[in-house]
């Protein structure tokens, strides 16, 4: 255990000796790393705050910042820096179709680490999609799929208050069923 009054040199002394250092020995990292965590407002708890473009897709954290055009003489003109956005369309295996969102890149490298559409959007905060109309939509219809195929999980059902109301049956569960009800007879 490393004192305050001892130095690293004391500490890697039997190391001295060696011919090979282990390069873990001197591996000092005190840096830490902390998750993503909204912003505190004083007094009025997490700040939520997303701009009118963000709202209507996947931004995934980020939004339109603001700063400074530096020109060569040094005069500061005010400007904004944009995220990377695209229009994509992206398959949902709950659905059995095509989803169209505007999105960040850091958006689509985070669905493919969640494993697709769904599982992405079943996990997002729901705090932070209180704001985004059309993401609640297709939420609520992935979830609903997910929850009359029994694909759901329990805690998941809990989250979404699924064991409280059951949602009602998508429509375009009724009409595939209905299809292939009538072809069957």
């Amino acid at each position: 255990m490393l004192r305050f009054n001892q130095s690293i040199n004391t500490l890697l002394k039997p190391f001295s000796q060696l011919s090979i250092v282990p390069r873990e020995a001197f591996n000092l990292n005190l840096v830490r790393t902390y998750k993503y965590r909204p912003t505190n407002s004083t007094g009025k708890g997490p700040n939520t705050h997303m701009s009118n473009k963000a709202k209507k897709g996947l931004f995934h954290g980020k939004d339109v910042r603001f700063g400074h055009s530096i020109s060569f003489s040094n005069h500061k003109s005010n400007r904004k820096f944009y995220p990377n956005e695209i229009k994509k369309k992206v398959w949902s295996f709950a659905l059995n179709n095509w989803v169209r969102f505007h999105m960040t890149t850091h958006a689509l490298r985070a669905i493919d680490r969640y494993g697709g559409i769904d599982n992405y959007l079943l996990a997002l905060d729901p705090i932070l999609v209180a704001k985004s109309n059309y993401i609640i939509k297709y939420r609520g219809l992935i979830a609903s799929t997910l929850y009359h195929k029994g694909e759901l999980s329990e805690k998941q059902i809990k989250v979404l208050g699924y064991h409280k109301v059951p949602p009602p049956v998508p429509e375009h569960m009724l009409n595939n069923n209905d299809s292939k009800t009538t072809t069957q007879t």
